[in-house]
């Protein structure tokens, strides 16, 4: 039988890295794991999309929403700009699914409201799709650039509500 271990030793810090290059393996190791999961979310999101009824091309972006996620987890940093901007334009369609009386415990309800759970990493991301769509542009990335694109982003997204409702 084995002592107890103590708490302050459970409590023992991490060394924190000390020289540019283990810090910069530390940030491409969390880079990697934030993108990862951003991408397993737009994934699972754009497969419990697809099946269900086609509304306003919404089966056509729940598919370029699979295919950025995929390219996101094959390590392009594009993706993240496409599957922000194809939440933004799939998330108001599938508000309007999951709020309809009519599919109250329906399958095509539970997916919707799988789908719709499964954006809010993407959505909750748009600063970073934001940088990543300024990026695309070929223009040099500045400060003044990346609010600009997010602004943008944020008044598609409250156009693209508008419309679905």
């Amino acid at each position: 039988m084995s002592e107890p271990v103590p708490v302050a030793a459970m409590l023992v810090r991490v060394p924190r890295p000390v020289t540019a290059l283990e810090r910069h393996q530390v940030f491409r190791s969390r880079r990697w794991q934030r993108d990862a999961r951003l991408g397993t979310a737009a994934l699972v999101a754009a497969v419990l999309a697809l099946p269900l009824s086609p509304s306003s091309h919404s089966a056509e972006i729940a598919a370029v929403l699979a295919i950025a996620a995929v390219a996101l987890l094959a390590e392009h940093r594009w993706a993240v700009a496409l599957i922000v901007v194809g939440e933004l334009l799939l998330f108001p369609w599938l508000m309007v699914r999951v709020a309809s009386p009519a599919m109250t415990g329906d399958a095509a309800h539970l997916a919707a409201s799988g789908a719709a759970l499964a954006m809010v990493p993407g959505l909750l991301s748009t600063r970073r799709g934001a940088a990543a769509l300024v990026a695309l542009t070929g223009v040099p990335r500045r400060r003044a650039r990346c609010r600009l694109a997010h602004g943008a982003l944020a008044a598609c997204a409250v156009v693209g509500t508008v419309i679905a409702l």
